[in-house]
């Protein structure tokens, strides 16, 4: 979800980054299990954005087994600059 922050109060929009998995060699965790690891490498180019305005992004995964992760990230564009 991105929130985008107005006069009347945040606007929600959904978007759906691309996202790739790089899986990593088999490990052996605590309990003598092997498990995988690896890294989720997520990208968005959001062209929607407006001039001087605050922005949250709300990211959240869903695992496998279910779980989901979330994380938020604050973004504040630049002001535009009109040269007199």
């Amino acid at each position: 979800n991105r929130r985008e922050l107005t006069a009347a109060g945040f606007v929600t929009s959904e978007f759906d980054p691309q996202c790739t998995w790089r899986q990593s060699e088999a490990a052996t965790n605590y309990r003598g299990f092997n498990h995988f690891e690896g890294t989720l490498k997520c990208q968005y180019v959001d062209t929607s954005v407006k001039p001087g305005t605050w922005y949250i992004y709300e990211l959240t995964q869903t695992l496998a087994d279910g779980r989901e992760f979330t994380s938020h990230h604050e973004i504040v564009t630049r002001p535009r600059y009109d040269a007199p």
